[in-house]
């Protein structure tokens, strides 16, 4: 999409964002073999605006061309569509802090209600109090943010 300049609107800006991440997929498909990869195996995920992105990508209007094993969102949201969220769709691990002032909590939990209307795998880790940007080895039940995201992978990219 190129530089977006002065004056970019935000549905213009998350737009450019999904094609990076569509190019991205594509490569790192494209070079599963040299990565050492499984193409069929791959999974999206970013935090607050990265996070938006993987999952506008994986559930919005404007899709990956490749679709992901499994979606990671670390404190982000879909502003209103996740009734986007469709029947086959890859599960999603949502964690997001209760306090979370930049995106809302209510954020995610929408996002849940959403997938399980459609029996979508949906796993939402609620941080109590947690803020926006949480540090990935903050512990909470037992174990740290990184650790859920890395047991959720695992059971989700066999």
């Amino acid at each position: 999409m190129g530089d977006l300049g002065p004056g970019a609107t935000l549905p213009r800006a998350i737009r450019a964002a999904q094609e990076d991440l569509n190019r991205a997929v594509e490569h790192v498909a494209a070079e599963s073999k040299s990565y050492a990869i499984d193409p069929e195996r791959l999974a999206v995920g970013g935090g607050s605006a990265g996070a938006i992105t993987a999952l506008m990508a994986t559930y919005g209007e404007f899709r990956l061309t490749r679709r992901p094993k499994a979606v990671v969102s670390l404190w982000g949201g879909m502003y209103g569509q996740e009734k986007a969220i469709k029947a086959g769709d890859p599960p999603v691990l949502l964690v997001h802090g209760t306090a979370d002032r930049t995106v809302p909590f209510a954020q995610s939990e929408s996002i849940a209600t959403a997938a399980r209307k459609v029996r979508i795998d949906s796993v939402l880790l609620r941080i109590e109090n947690g803020g926006h940007t949480l540090p990935l080895n903050l512990r909470f039940q037992g174990r740290t943010i990184l650790e859920s995201v890395t047991e959720f992978l695992d059971a989700r990219l066999r």
